[in-house]
């Protein structure tokens, strides 16, 4: 499935919003092209794409999605929850460079303290967890790699 969004967007070197050069969707996927005529560090976004919106009931001390159309039970402690999504790559020319990796998109960021070149198997990538540009204290995040077609058994 074509990823689809409204706010597609590179930031350059400098930090500077720029537009892809072509965006062309497909059935099963997108084409995005950009030049990277500059030396540093570019990031290739999505931008935000807000998804489904909807209540969650507190059952049993866990937030659950409450199917529309059904009645919360009286007295039951109800929250709205929306999802969001920003899918970044960050692809570096010559020197990496930190602007791209400090500028945000988006409400809920997952903010790198270590610059994507950096991150390997055998070390860690650090990063911060910001709503509205605010730390956000005592998150569990879980991060893993898509596929592992590379792991070692």
């Amino acid at each position: 499935m074509a990823v689809k969004s409204d706010a597609w967007t590179v930031i350059g070197p400098d930090g500077k919003s720029l537009t892809f050069d072509t965006v062309q969707p497909f059935t099963q996927v997108t084409i995005l092209e950009a030049a990277t005529k500059a030396n540093g560090t570019y990031r290739l976004s999505t931008g935000e794409r807000l998804g489904r919106a909807g209540p969650q009931v507190l059952v049993d001390g866990v937030w659950t999605p409450f199917a529309p159309g059904r009645d919360i039970p009286a007295g039951a402690q109800t929250r709205q929850s929306q999802t969001a999504t920003v899918a970044d790559v960050y692809v570096t020319r010559g020197a990496p460079t930190k602007a791209p990796v400090e500028a945000t998109l988006g409400a809920l960021a997952l903010k790198p303290v270590t610059h994507p070149n950096d991150v390997y198997l055998d070390t860690g990538f650090e990063f911060r967890v910001l709503l509205n540009g605010k730390p956000v204290a005592n998150q569990t995040v879980e991060v893993w790699r898509e596929g592992g077609a590379y792991e070692e058994p």
